[in-house]
């Protein structure tokens, strides 16, 4: 089972937000439900890695996005603590993705066996190898027990 991430902070809210303009609340809300659905995933056990992977590409091709068109406004430079906040916190969840991400891979990768039944012999010859097949792994497949 891998190891789930450990707590992350909650998402910061917008102080001050009745003097922020609409665009920048709705960038605002964007980035929560990016950063809640996140969190939702990674406090699941049974989490899929493509999974994972979909919410690491929605922080990188949206959230990055939105905080530096945010960062690049003139409004920006009034909202630096919590802007500094927000990247901190999307770049904590994603590198608690990516981790868990790779927990889980490994864990599945470990456990799949690809049976070798068939071997190929290479006569020298013209035309394919000749093949052979495995007959241990045929009694085990077709036995009662």
């Amino acid at each position: 089972m891998p190891a789930l991430p450990q707590s992350l902070a909650l998402f910061p809210h917008c102080v001050g937000a009745s003097s922020w303009p609409v665009d920048v609340l709705t960038a605002h809300d964007r980035l929560s439900d990016i950063y809640y659905h996140a969190l939702r995933v990674l406090n699941q056990e049974d989490a899929d890695p493509l999974q994972l992977t979909f919410h690491m590409g929605a922080i990188d091709d949206d959230a990055i996005p939105l905080l530096q068109a945010i960062a690049d406004d003139p409004i920006g430079n009034e909202l630096q603590d919590w802007l500094k906040d927000t990247v901190v916190l999307m770049g904590n969840i994603f590198v608690a993705l990516s981790d868990y991400r790779n927990n889980v891979q490994n864990s599945v990768d470990r456990n799949v066996i690809i049976p070798h039944w068939v071997d190929q012999v290479y006569t020298g010859r013209r035309g394919r190898p000749m093949k052979i097949v495995n007959a241990a792994f045929l009694r085990e497949a077709i036995s009662n027990t």
